[in-house]
């Protein structure tokens, strides 16, 4: 087998493992039906590739609410979970 027969293989390899939003940030339909209630942020981050950002976050009773906005693999889409102690509550995603 040739180097550019191996390369070219390796690099087909890659192509297909590798998800086309792939250090993009952003959360992908398949992503968004993994995210389940109870996940923790940091799950969240994890599974979505991305932080997102801090929309709101409330204090008080013993409960911190956070709003957390990640952006959607599409043009205008856009993800949104409730998380509460940290812990998923609620999602919304407009793909």
């Amino acid at each position: 087998m040739s180097v550019a027969t191996v390369a070219s293989t390796i690099l087909l390899a890659q192509v297909i493992t590798t998800p086309a939003h792939a250090g993009k940030g952003c959360v992908t339909p398949k992503e968004f039906s993994k995210a389940k209630t109870g996940m923790t942020i940091k799950s969240v981050a994890k599974l979505f590739g991305t932080n997102g950002s801090e929309m709101s976050r409330t204090e008080g009773f013993g409960s911190v609410i956070t709003m957390r906005e990640y952006k959607a693999c599409t043009t205008f889409g856009i993800v949104t979970i409730l998380f509460t102690n940290g812990k998923l509550e609620t999602k919304s995603g407009i793909f």
